[in-house]
This record gives C-alpha cells, structure tokens and sequence, in this order.
C-alpha cells in the first residue's frame, strides 16, 4: 500500500508540471558514464535491474523501478531499496523538478524521499529496453547517479 500511495504522489506532482520556456540549468554532463550506484538511506546501493509497470505507464512516461537486486519481467521483487521513477518516452535530456522526479525508497523505514533536484537522460528507447544515464539527490543519505539499461515490461503489473 505505501508504494501505491507514493504513485499517487508522483503523478500529482508530474501534473503539476515545470513551463517548457524555462531554461535548464542542470549541467547533464555531470552524468557518470558508470553504472548507476550511490546512497539509498545512508547505505550503498548498486544498480542491478529496473523494470516498467505497463499500468503505470503510458505515452508520456514509463513507471520505472530501479533495483540492487536482478529482476525481470516475470514478477517485481519489492524488497530493498529501490528509486522510482517515470521514465520519458522519447530521448532527449529531462531536468529534475515538479514534473521529473525520482524517489528514493527506503524500506527499512518504508519512507520515500521525492528528489526535486538532478537530471536524467534517455539515449534509446526500443520495443524491449530503455537506456539512459541519471544523477538525483535528496540529502546527503539519498543520492545516486550512473547509467541504466531497464526492461520494458508490457504485461507487467502491480
């Protein structure tokens, strides 16, 4: 239930999405060209596997969580901690705000912490993967950045 409480918390704060006119002023070259890793409530977290949530998703975004763990599309893992996301549709360079954020699950305290503040980019998206690079933070606990390959799950979810 926490987690879908934090779904509903995602899409209404992407609805409430940043003036395309603005200019961006997060630098994406700052996006590591290693694999996703960092902090996730103050303990080390590696990228294993992401996979979307087909319900979740649609033509705008993919619902993406992001795993230490290896998942695939035959069923989520919903332990450890983990960041959520909604992944564009098309690549291109997405700055972090109201309408882009990533989560930072905790599980130990099932607390999800909405980062406002990083970038990600969305190099390919195919019928099977999407592939991109991201940098986000929430304090000094909850930071990650690197590069992702994900799953696109089209019969997958909750």
């Amino acid at each position: 239930m926490t987690r879908f409480m934090l779904l509903l918390s995602v899409f209404t704060i992407a609805a409430c999405g940043k003036n395309d006119e603005e200019e961006s002023v997060f630098d994406f070259s700052t996006i590591p060209d290693s694999p996703l890793s960092g902090l996730v409530g103050g303990e080390a977290w590696d990228f294993e596997s992401g996979v979307t949530d087909d319900f979740l998703s649609d033509a705008d975004g993919f619902f993406a969580i992001f795993h230490a763990t290896a998942v695939d599309c035959s069923g989520f893992n919903e332990s450890g901690n983990s960041l959520i996301t909604s992944l564009p549709t098309e690549p291109g360079e997405y700055e972090m705000g109201l309408s882009q954020t990533v989560t930072f699950y905790v599980e130990a305290s099932q607390e999800n912490l909405v980062s406002l503040t990083g970038g990600i980019r969305i190099d390919e998206v195919t019928e099977t993967e999407i592939k991109g690079g991201l940098v986000a933070e929430f304090d000094a606990d909850n930071e990650a950045s690197g590069t992702f390959v994900i799953a696109i799950c089209p019969d997958q979810t909750y």
